[in-house]
């Protein structure tokens, strides 16, 4: 029996009792759930089942830089609202936010959940564990996962400088020496109050470049999430803050989660850059196999030597008139193409 809650404290005293990875259990989810309080929070909970997922309106002209050409969308669909059931957490769309020991039966999960909705996304990693798939799914490539494989012989920072071309390695050099006034430190809690409206701007900064707008990311949930899950760095110019960034370690990955920056400083001081080799310094220092850098910013992450990984979401269309006018539009989904930089030596 599936059963759906849209109260995390209906779910609390349960959700736990199966061996979950430190994403899906209910310290993590709560301050997505406590922080975004504008959208609906399913939990989908069976015997051995376990799904955090997202219902939400959505504006389609935040989707539209998908489109080769996005005048072919019919003027309506531009101001059209939809209601979208995303089956994960629409803020960390790289990993699983589900749990299952059995393929799942998504006809079983959809009749449970009673809230309308027009339109269905499913991640990849979720949508090759299920059957009883009825009705007709498009698959979408999205922006692909920007991924560092770290070499097991780096033990410094210097020893993955050495392993770049020398352009690469003074490109590197050269944001150390522009950014060298920049002041990197562990954020408190306290620090995150007093900084959050600041920080929360130059997200959204961030934000409008990325080619999927979903619901906007509220820096508040890095307060209520525990601190031995995240590390939030601030970027300090004096007692300015003018960036931060966030990192989760979990097993042998570290993940670099939510970034914002001043965006007209960073036209003179390359902060973005020196965000990118903290991750990697303590990518490093962390002894991990991979640091997952995230979706934006493509091609500049590969100067790093990020590599990407294809992704694809599984998306159908519930209702019938906007079916008609999506149908044709579907094929004309892309990712913008952009150029793979090689910064090593030898292939890394």
């Amino acid at each position: 029996m599936v059963r759906v809650f849209t109260d995390l404290n209906d779910i609390k005293t349960q959700w736990d009792t199966v061996d979950l990875k430190v994403f899906l259990k209910v310290n993590f989810i709560q301050a997505f759930y406590k922080a975004h309080s504008k959208i609906l929070h399913l939990f989908i909970l069976g015997k051995n089942l376990r799904i955090y997922s997202h219902l939400f309106t959505l504006r389609f002209t935040q989707t539209k830089k998908y489109f080769f050409n996005s005048s072919l969308i019919p003027f309506f669909l531009n101001l059209l609202r939809i209601k979208i059931l995303y089956l994960t957490n629409t803020f960390i769309t790289n990993v699983p936010f589900y749990y299952s020991k059995d393929i799942i039966s998504l006809k079983q999960i959809l009749s449970s959940i009673k809230q309308s909705y027009s339109l269905i996304v499913i991640p990849d990693f979720l949508y090759k564990n299920l059957h009883d798939i009825k009705g007709k799914y498009f698959k979408v490539e999205v922006e692909e996962d920007m991924v560092l494989k770290l070499d097991k012989s780096w033990r410094i920072f210097d020893d993955y400088l050495d392993a770049l071309k020398t352009k690469y390695r003074s490109k590197i050099n050269l944001v150390f020496r522009k950014t060298e006034k920049i002041d990197v430190r562990i954020l408190s809690n306290d620090d995150l109050k007093n900084y959050s409206l600041i920080m929360q701007n130059m997200f959204e900064q961030v934000a409008r470049e990325s080619s999927f707008k979903g619901p906007m990311f509220n820096v508040e949930t890095f307060r209520l999430l525990n601190n031995e899950i995240v590390n939030v760095y601030g970027y300090f110019l004096g007692d300015k803050i003018v960036a931060f960034s966030s990192e989760i370690q979990h097993n042998n990955t570290l993940y670099s989660y939510y970034t914002g920056f001043n965006k007209d400083l960073n036209k003179s001081i390359p902060i973005y850059a020196r965000i990118l080799t903290e991750h990697i310094k303590n990518a490093i220092k962390f002894n991990v196999n991979s640091l997952v850098f995230g979706r934006t910013a493509n091609e500049f992450k590969s100067n790093f030597g990020a590599r990407p990984i294809k992704s694809f979401v599984y998306i159908r269309v519930k209702n019938r008139i906007l079916y008609f006018f999506l149908k044709p539009l579907f094929s004309r989904l892309s990712t913008k193409d952009w150029i793979i930089r090689n910064p090593f030596k030898k292939i890394n």
